[in-house]
């Protein structure tokens, strides 16, 4: 029972807005998620080199 439920979440709550994308907006949605994940990798870079 639990697991149907999880099962229904992730369909509909999680996957469905990814299905109802445009491509634009996937495009728009994957360069944000690169350009986020570089920034956090460049400030933990730098970080690192500050402390070694």
């Amino acid at each position: 029972m639990v697991s149907d439920i999880k099962h229904v979440y992730s369909r509909y709550f999680f996957h469905l807005p990814y299905y109802m994308l445009t491509t634009n907006e996937a495009f728009v949605l994957h360069s944000f998620v690169i350009v986020f994940i570089t920034f956090i990798s460049y400030g933990l870079y730098s970080l690192l080199s500050y402390y070694i």
